[in-house]
């Protein structure tokens, strides 16, 4: 069944490695018969949360702030997969910004080397789907290989959809979470 994923590309270089590893991603998801929208953030105006945790959430209760997140949050509410390909030291704000929008039913995607599934649930502070992706720079001309774990909460089917996106990137295996950070080294240095 065809999925509705978003990635948020954190990358500040519009033709630096993440936006190459991106681009492949969006391909090969796109080539699975999926919908993928991508927001390049270095290029949009976006304020940081302000905390009063309504704003946003549906047509009846907008942002207060008055920027670009206006674009990003209709597609949230819809997404069945977020991939957040942001560097570690962006992932508390990436998640502080969508926390109040996201649905606890999308399947959170991140590709920020060192960041556990235990540290992005608590960033998150509720029980979220979250699948940790460790792409391996020959990714950025399909020919990587990418190691994936995923918490108790994806189920088997999207754990698949999961992989079968990450395939147009290069070969793709699902491993021990220890395994993910060894990956990198392994494989070839992460895209970041």
């Amino acid at each position: 069944m065809a999925k509705k994923i978003i990635i948020l590309n954190g990358s500040p270089r519009k033709n630096g490695n993440t936006s190459a590893l991106t681009a492949e991603f969006k391909r090969g998801a796109e080539e699975a018969g999926n919908t993928v929208t991508e927001f390049h953030l270095s290029s949009m105006k976006i304020g940081g949360c302000l905390g009063c945790w309504h704003g946003g959430k549906d047509a009846e209760c907008p942002c207060v702030q008055k920027d670009d997140m206006a674009q990003i949050y209709p597609v949230y509410r819809e997404a069945d997969v977020v991939v957040l390909a942001v560097k570690p030291y962006m992932m508390e704000t990436a998640i502080d910004d969508i926390v109040d929008v996201i649905s606890p039913d999308a399947v959170v995607v991140s590709i920020a080397a060192g960041k556990t599934l235990e540290w992005i649930d608590q960033a998150f502070g509720m029980e979220m789907k979250l699948v940790r992706a460790m792409p391996s720079t020959p990714a950025l001309v399909g020919e990587g290989v990418t190691g994936i774990c995923a918490n108790e909460r994806v189920s088997a089917e999207e754990l698949q959809t999961v992989l079968a996106m990450f395939r147009g990137i290069g070969m793709v295996e699902s491993l021990s979470e220890p395994m993910i950070d060894v990956i990198g080294a392994v494989a070839g240095s992460t895209p970041a």
